[in-house]
């Protein structure tokens, strides 16, 4: 929300009322008014926080702005400046037609969501009310406290196109561009602002992170930014944050280092960037796992399955209810009879001693990537799980298979 603000008195008052009854009542919340001693306050709803800013003076236009998004939270605006954030959260709101009112919160705003803010009349001038649909970036909420040039329908200023760009509100798709902050998309081609796309290595598209995330793009990998589950590969976002529900470490060797998998056998697996088979690269990444020159290899992997992850307990495994899901993808370089792919999981007590195993069908997938999936039963007593990729020759005297983003996951 954006408007332009002169107060005639000290006191507090309401700026904007919400609600959804027309006297004011019903679900009804103050996002914005003033403190009794004249401060700007901002408010959200449900967790309820606020931000508040400086006094405003009185008998001076002052341009005030908020904008909200789950990533960012609420962010309070004097004069195109920010003062305040609440930092990443949620906000609750009504899910029926809301009905705002400037200047008044009607009623009183008697038990209606204020905070700080003193509810009541306010005593002064409003101009130039707006309300946009989506999270104005800091740039744009300082565009709108510039003079008319921005809005009087020619190209003048620093504008790159008729009222947009420069110091002015960005421009659309289409329309003229020296930067990529003049547009909309934040991608400006040959003097154009262009459509955004979700390989353009810039952060738009309605992306929660650079090129992933949103309902146009893929999701996003662990580390990246988010707004909920859906923007995440591993559908967990956690403060913003997407975080990943793999027990395993270095599971697509994206460390450099083989390091924490053991190696065994006789081929002595390696990691490869493509060049052990030109043409095989890795899934994603830089490396891939491969079994490199012998008969026969090994990657292991021991997991302490309640000290890795702290939401499992003794007794939820005891009570034999867990089970535990297993991703990994695979390639081989073509060739007759293909060499293959494994991953065999053995379930370990409190001793190390095995409780039982399985294993994988043998993958032989050629050069394109292919994944097994599958999920099994923790037997009771397990407190570690050990993954081991499996390496096997059945042509040459190299293992031309290759496995990348192994995952064990618990539930």
């Amino acid at each position: 929300m954006s408007l332009w603000v002169q107060r005639t008195s000290t006191r507090g008052g309401t700026l904007v009322h919400y609600s959804t009854q027309t006297d004011g009542q019903g679900w009804c919340t103050v996002p914005i008014g003033f403190f009794s001693a004249g401060n700007i306050v901002a408010t959200a709803w449900a967790p309820n926080t606020q931000v508040t800013g400086p006094i405003l003076l009185v008998n001076t236009w002052t341009h005030i702005a908020t904008t909200y998004s789950q990533i960012n939270g609420l962010t309070l605006y004097v004069n195109g400046v920010s003062v305040g954030s609440t930092g990443a959260q949620s906000n609750d709101a009504s899910g029926a037609v809301v009905i705002l009112t400037l200047g008044n919160s009607l009623s009183g705003g008697s038990g209606c969501g204020f905070q700080s803010i003193a509810p009541g009349p306010f005593y002064g001038y409003l101009d130039e009310f707006r309300v946009y649909s989506r999270e104005l970036s800091a740039r744009e909420v300082s565009a709108l406290t510039k003079d008319k040039t921005c809005f009087d329908g020619i190209m003048n200023g620093d504008e790159t196109d008729i009222d947009c760009g420069g110091s002015c509100l960005t421009c659309a798709v289409g329309q003229k561009c020296t930067l990529a902050k003049d547009c909309d998309s934040a991608h400006c081609i040959n003097s154009i602002c262009a459509n955004a796309t979700c390989n353009d290595n810039i952060k738009n598209n309605g992306e929660t992170d650079v090129d992933c995330g949103g309902s146009n793009c893929s999701p996003c990998g662990t580390g990246k930014a988010c707004s909920g589950g859906s923007d995440c590969v591993n559908s967990s976002c956690v403060s913003g944050t997407c975080k990943s529900n793999n027990l395993l470490m270095n599971p697509g060797g994206e460390d450099g280092v083989l390091s924490p998998w053991v190696v065994g056998g006789n081929s002595n697996p390696q990691l490869d960037t493509g060049t052990f088979d030109p043409g095989n690269n890795p899934h994603t990444g830089l490396y891939q796992f491969s079994g490199h020159t012998g008969s026969f290899g090994m990657l292991t992997q021991t997991v302490a399955i309640v000290g890795a992850n702290r939401s499992i307990t003794t007794s939820q495994i005891d009570a034999g209810n867990l089970t535990v899901g297993l991703l990994f993808w695979s390639s081989e370089y073509p060739q007759s009879p293909s060499d293959s792919a494994a991953v065999a999981l053995y379930f370990l007590d409190a001793f190390n001693g095995t409780l039982s195993n399985v294993t994988s069908p043998e993958q032989a997938a050629g050069s394109n990537w292919i994944s097994y999936s599958n999920s099994y039963p923790i037997p009771i007593g397990t407190r570690s799980i050990q993954y081991q990729m499996v390496f096997t020759l059945h042509s040459g005297s190299t293992i031309d298979s290759f496995i990348d983003d192994n995952s064990m996951t618990i539930c």
